[in-house]
């Protein structure tokens, strides 16, 4: 398969691979919302992003199974990153087909961009600037959050049933 024609397949596999985990973009959807928590987050006032920083491990994703893979970071200015991706992927042979490069991303999610933190509904968004999903650039993702000791844990919505548990890293 010609390169091109291959890498123009690349967005449609990761949409449909990691559209789970991209639930909660845009203006916060979800039924039984109040009207604050569908308003968007555009700015975090001072102090709220304190919490936040670090970097965290993945730690539940039920997606994911038992052992999840991923990384999540905040910075003291506003900015973030996240990378998700299956355990145990398969390295790419060194003549890879199309059914390699498809089995080598399913269930990768990555991207960067700003945050903004919404202390008084429990939310964090996520303005996305670049990812792996061209779809997402421009958007917004909309997570609940909850911290519980060096945990942190985000829901696409307040009342989901699978979030995602992260463990923050030791500074050193």
């Amino acid at each position: 398969m010609e390169r091109r024609v291959f890498l123009g397949m690349v967005p449609a596999v990761l949409a449909s691979s990691a559209s789970g985990f991209a639930q909660g973009r845009g203006r916060a959807q979800g039924p039984g919302l109040t009207p604050e928590q569908r308003a968007p987050v555009t700015s975090t006032p001072p102090g709220a992003r304190d919490r936040f920083v670090g970097v965290y491990r993945l730690v539940v994703y039920q997606p994911h199974g038992d052992r999840p893979t991923g990384r999540i970071y905040y910075d003291a200015a506003g900015h973030m990153g996240a990378l998700l991706h299956q355990p145990d992927r398969t390295p790419l042979p060194d003549n890879p087909t199309i059914d390699d490069y498809r089995a080598a991303t399913q269930g990768l999610v990555a991207y960067y961009g700003t945050y903004d933190v919404d202390p008084a509904t429990g939310r964090v968004v996520h303005h996305i600037e670049a990812a792996s999903n061209p779809a997402w650039i421009g958007t917004d993702f909309f997570r609940w959050y909850a911290f519980e000791g060096n945990r942190l844990t985000l829901r696409t919505n307040p009342s989901s049933s699978n979030p995602l548990v992260w463990e923050r890293l030791p500074d050193k």
